[in-house]
């Protein structure tokens, strides 16, 4: 089982390198996702839309045969969860592909309307107050204006492209389970996250962890052993069908 990991605005596929230790389990293999303009990709140009960020990744993964492994699943964070939904869909209109399971993380359903920062109108000092605010942004980006420099413009572009996402209605919902997770003390109201059932035509499963936004950052292992429990099972029905 291949598990891709979507980051949020302003992240890399880095963050998600330590996750490989949580993953045990042989039978599921993270590949973190390198978007445009950071990590190995600095070179490349940042987005100037969600849907421009969703055609490379699905460029990517079919130039470089990601997809021929039995089986995969998508775990995304608030702007990854954006991207993870609709490269799903995409996947199935061009390929007829879905992935196994989809895990939202940190993201509601996108035909509700988001908080709208105005990253236009903000300097760099008022965005990043916007970025401490949700949490869990590391001290030693803080305090280094060296990496500041680097990450501002990256982030700036990803909240940009987020805040210009327009949800388009699909023709059909997904045909797979979802996973909803989320810290407690996120900002989406219960009613907000019991919307994603809409969204499939099969269980969508609600999870609350300790924490706010980046819950993840501190409920990694938790995470971690949820996921490959979901993805386990996931797997052990697919076997069954096909013995």
């Amino acid at each position: 089982m291949k598990l891709f990991l979507f980051p949020f605005a302003g992240g890399s596929a880095n963050y998600f390198m330590s996750w490989k230790t949580l993953f045990n389990n042989n039978s599921i293999d993270i590949e973190p996702v390198e978007l445009a303009g950071r990590g190995k990709r600095i070179s490349d140009p940042l987005y100037n839309s969600i849907s421009e960020a969703i055609n490379d990744v699905y460029e990517w993964m079919i130039a470089e045969n990601k997809l021929i492994h039995d089986s995969f699943a998508f775990f995304g964070h608030s702007m990854g969860g954006i991207i993870a939904y609709e490269l799903a869909h995409k996947l199935l209109s061009t390929r007829n592909l879905l992935p196994e399971h989809l895990f939202l993380s940190g993201i509601n359903p996108p035909h509700l309307k988001r908080k709208h920062l105005h990253v236009d109108s903000l300097n760099d000092q008022e965005l990043l107050e916007e970025i401490i605010h949700l949490g869990g942004t590391p001290k030693e980006l803080l305090e280094n204006k060296e990496l500041l420099d680097y990450f501002m413009p990256i982030i700036r572009s990803d909240f940009k492209i987020v805040e210009e996402y327009q949800y388009k209605e699909k023709r059909s919902t997904l045909d797979i389970p979802l996973s909803l997770l989320n810290g407690k003390d996120d900002s989406f109201e219960q009613h907000e996250i019991e919307a994603w059932r809409d969204y499939t035509n099969q269980s969508a499963f609600i999870e609350y962890y300790e924490g706010g936004h980046f819950y993840l950052n501190q409920q990694s292992q938790e995470l971690a052993e949820y996921i490959s429990q979901m993805l386990s099972a996931s797997y052990g029905k697919k076997t069954n069908i096909l013995s």
